[in-house]
C-alpha cells in the first residue's frame, strides 16, 4: 500500500494480484497461529488502520471499539483476569516510595500507610486526565436512572419536611416526612391496583396540575372553555424534561 499509484479503495482480491501473491496461500498463512484460535475479519485494504468493529454496533455506540472474538470458556477467563490485574507502575512505584518512608515504623502503622496510599491514588490515562482537567464527561447514556429504595419502611432513609411547615403542624402529627414516589404507589387506590408506576405518576401528575389550575386559573380548563387539554400525552412529555421516564 506504500504505492502511491495504487488506490486506497482497492479491493483484497485486486490487491492480492497486484502484489502476485497466491489467494490460497494467503489464506493457508491466516490460519497459521502461535497458539490457540482466532478469528479474522474480512477486511479491505483500506481499512487496516481501524479496529476490528462491527457497523451495526459503531453505529449505536458512536465511538471507539476494538471487537474480540472469544472462542472458550478459558480464553474468557484468561482475558477477564489479565486485564483486572495488569499492572501500573506509577502506583508500584508510589507504594514502594511510601515503604521506604516508612521502614522504620511498627508493622501495623507501616499497612496503614501503604493502605491509606494505595485506596486514595491511581494510574489514570492521559485521555481520562485531559476529560478531567477540562471537565468533560466521562460517560454518557440514552436513559436516565431514578432511585427507588425498597428497603422496609422501618428502616428507610426518609426526607424530613423543612422547619416551617413542621412549625405549622399540630404537636401529635407524626407526618415529619415527606412521602416519596414509592410511598405513593405503595398507597394508589384500588383503581391504580393494576396500573404500573410509570401510569400512576403520569395520573398524579395530570391530577396535581389540573388541581393547581383549578385554583389559580380555571378558566384555562377545557371544561370551562380553556386551551389547555391535560393528557397522558403531556404527561408523559413532562416526565421526560423532568428525567423521570427513559428518553
Amino acid at each position: 500500500m506504500d504505492d502511491k499509484d495504487l488506490p486506497e479503495d482497492i479491493s483484497l482480491a485486486d490487491f492480492l494480484t497486484k502484489a502476485e501473491a497466491d489467494p490460497d496461500l494467503y489464506h493457508q498463512m491466516l490460519k497459521l497461529m502461535k497458539s490457540g484460535k482466532q478469528v479474522v475479519l474480512q477486511r479491505q485494504p483500506s481499512e487496516r488502520w481501524i479496529n476490528q468493529y462491527n457497523p451495526s454496533i459503531l453505529q449505536t455506540w458512536q465511538a471507539n471499539h476494538d471487537l474480540q472474538f472469544i472462542l472458550n470458556p478459558e480464553a474468557c477467563i484468561m482475558y477477564v483476569t489479565s486485564y483486572m490485574t495488569k499492572s501500573e507502575r506509577a502506583t508500584s512505584e508510589l507504594l514502594n516510595k511510601v515503604a521506604q518512608e516508612n521502614k522504620d515504623s511498627e508493622l501495623k502503622s507501616k499497612l496503614r500507610k501503604v493502605g491509606s496510599a494505595f485506596l486514595q491514588n491511581r494510574e489514570v490515562s492521559s485521555q481520562e486526565a485531559a476529560f478531567r482537567l477540562l471537565s468533560l464527561p466521562l460517560k454518557r447514556a440514552s436513559r436516565k436512572v431514578v432511585f427507588a429504595n425498597t428497603a422496609p419502611k422501618d428502616i428507610r432513609v426518609s426526607m424530613l419536611k423543612p422547619h416551617s411547615l413542621l412549625q405549622e403542624m399540630d404537636d401529635d402529627d407524626e407526618n415529619i416526612f415527606f412521602t416519596s414516589a414509592l410511598d405513593r404507589y405503595a398507597s394508589r387506590p384500588d383503581l391504580l391496583e393494576n396500573m404500573s408506576g410509570k401510569a400512576v405518576n403520569r395520573s398524579i401528575i395530570i391530577a396535581a396540575d389540573k388541581g393547581i389550575l383549578a385554583y389559580k386559573n380555571p378558566t384555562l380548563l377545557p371544561k370551562n372553555g380553556g386551551s389547555i387539554h391535560l393528557d397522558s400525552g403531556w404527561a408523559q412529555s413532562l416526565m421526560k424534561r423532568m428525567n423521570l421516564v427513559k428518553r
